[in-house]
């Protein structure tokens, strides 16, 4: 299942496949041995969410085979796999995992309805809601706070900050309805977007004020996430109405980059810089295709380059990066299955 808090803004195109594609032939400056982080139950699907600096990581498994429709998140460490189970209901999602191994995300209750927790020292705990009847959790930092949305008591969907367990709302950028929270750095900025319709504005919630970041000269733009540097990606459409990957320092919003072919997502990045992600498209056979990517200094770099060609995976969708540039990734291979997989640096 791809991350809820980003189907409302990513631009994924629908019923795309990992497979081959017409890519240049590129010699990045990192090789990576593959992980299998493996499953809660036998060919059952996985995805990947979060990864700290220790290389633990969390996301979610499905918990009987890859057609059942209740998954749990889960966290991985040693080698290990481990079933964090839910708040009473059926689901749980893993989003992001700090330094200190918490875990935010999203679990539902007995009654159905998701609530946005922190899963800690073997403790799911209920951050409850803004007074409506849902809740998620998208990020959380190393001091534990954390970030999301949550129904309001009026049905409007605004982002939160959550803080020693206590749940602020954000708010909305004028003239928007609905905002989501996508990411927090160390320092507590908070970035995410606004949305009203199908309309969408990327923003900078710091020290208590809300900063529309703009957009790269269309109508629309999301933040995805933010580092400790203060610097911030995500997508915005430009004047032609077709949507890139931005990076936004110093007050200005730049596209990310050119890729050869297709359209590119960013979903996480590092203090350094380095900028993971997916891009998509359909190749010159006409076949669809999905892969990973990393950019670096100015170049994206297809990830199933840089790893073992005897490893069996295709690597489809890059979810998050940590400091020494460990990948959490999602992939499949040959027989069909979709895992999520630890690409650690080998050079």
């Amino acid at each position: 299942m791809r991350k809820e808090a980003k189907i409302a803004f990513l631009c994924v195109a629908a019923g795309l496949v990992a497979g081959a594609t017409d890519r240049p032939a590129a010699a990045a400056p990192t090789s990576y041995s593959v992980t299998d982080l493996g499953t809660l139950s036998g060919d059952a699907a996985a995805n990947g969410g979060g990864l700290n600096d220790s290389g633990q990581a969390t996301g979610e498994s499905f918990v009987s085979n890859a057609n059942s429709s209740n998954e749990h998140a889960f966290s991985f460490s040693g080698g290990a796999l481990i079933d964090l189970g839910t708040l009473g209901g059926q689901t749980s999602t893993g989003e992001s995992i700090n330094n200190q191994g918490a875990i935010a995300g999203m679990a539902t209750l007995a009654s159905g309805f998701g609530r946005a927790y922190v899963f800690q020292s073997g403790t799911m705990t209920n951050l409850g809601t803004l007074g409506g009847s849902n809740s998620a959790a998208t990020a959380i930092n190393d001091s534990g706070q954390v970030v999301g949305w949550s129904q309001t008591s009026t049905g409007a969907q605004h982002a939160f900050l959550a803080t020693n367990g206590t749940m602020v709302d954000v708010g909305v950028l004028p003239g928007f309805s609905n905002s989501t929270a996508t990411g927090i750095n160390a320092a507590g900025a908070v970035v995410g977007q606004s949305t009203h319709g199908g309309t969408y504005h990327a923003f900078l919630y710091e020290n208590g004020v809300l900063t529309d970041l703009g957009t790269l000269g269309g109508p629309t733009s999301g933040a995805v996430a933010i580092n400790n540097n203060g610097v911030i990606i995500g997508w915005s459409t430009d004047a032609s109405h077709e949507r890139h990957s931005f990076i936004y320092s110093g007050g200005t919003m730049t596209r990310l980059g050119t890729f050869t072919q297709g359209s590119e997502a960013a979903y996480a990045l590092n203090d350094a810089g380095l900028v993971v992600g997916e891009f998509y498209g359909v190749d010159s056979h006409g076949t669809a295709f999905e892969h990973a990517y990393i950019f670096d200094a100015g170049t994206f770099y297809d990830l199933n380059d840089q790893i073992p060609a005897s490893s069996g995976w295709t690597v489809y969708l890059a979810t998050a990066i940590n400091t020494s540039g460990q990948i959490l990734a999602d992939a499949t291979n040959a027989a069909g299955n979709h895992h999520a997989v630890l690409l650690t640096p080998t050079n």
